[in-house]
């Protein structure tokens, strides 16, 4: 994983989304999902004694080290399959009225930044799901760590497949 660094935590699958939360004595902590609906392919990218697992998202691929690849590849892909994608603009509802659910993405020690005001607002406008997606994709700044621009990419992802503007998941 050259190029990238190494966070230690804990991976947690759900019925709707991978939720890994960090060590408290990493560099960068806190909570980060990536959502079910939104992953359109799960492989395995292992090499040599390292067990990786990778999920591809409309625009992010995220790798995970864990043990038993397979079996999470095997769980991921019968959740998804089971997932009707009627039920994405729910799941975007539930996303924008509870933020907080979503992870507050990765912070830095000492420096919290979260979504902020953003969902909140943004749910004031009715469900438009395109609408709030193309908000918080503006609200992004640059200067962001990575982590938490990938946390609201994966959020703008949701409610831009919930909006019906994505292609469906294969």
């Amino acid at each position: 994983m050259r190029g990238k660094e190494a966070i230690g935590g804990r991976l947690h699958l759900t019925n709707l989304r991978l939720v890994f939360r960090s060590h408290a004595v990493n560099r960068v902590r806190g909570t980060f999902s990536v959502f079910l609906p939104c992953v359109e392919e799960v492989r395995s990218t292992s090499s040599g004694i390292t067990r990786r697992v990778t999920m591809s998202t409309a625009g992010q691929d995220f790798t995970f080290v864990v043990w038993g690849v397979p079996q999470l590849i095997d769980t991921v892909d019968r959740y998804r399959a089971g997932f009707d994608d009627a039920h994405l603009p729910e799941v975007a509802a539930h996303v924008l009225a509870e933020p907080w659910k979503a992870g507050d993405g990765l912070r830095r020690s000492g420096r919290h930044e979260p979504l902020g005001a953003g969902p909140d607002s943004a749910y004031s406008r009715g469900g438009d799901f395109a609408a709030i997606a193309a908000d918080l994709a503006r609200g992004i700044d640059p200067r962001s760590a990575r982590t938490e621009v990938a946390g609201v990419l994966q959020v703008v992802d949701l409610l831009t497949r919930a909006a019906g503007t994505l292609p469906p998941r294969s």
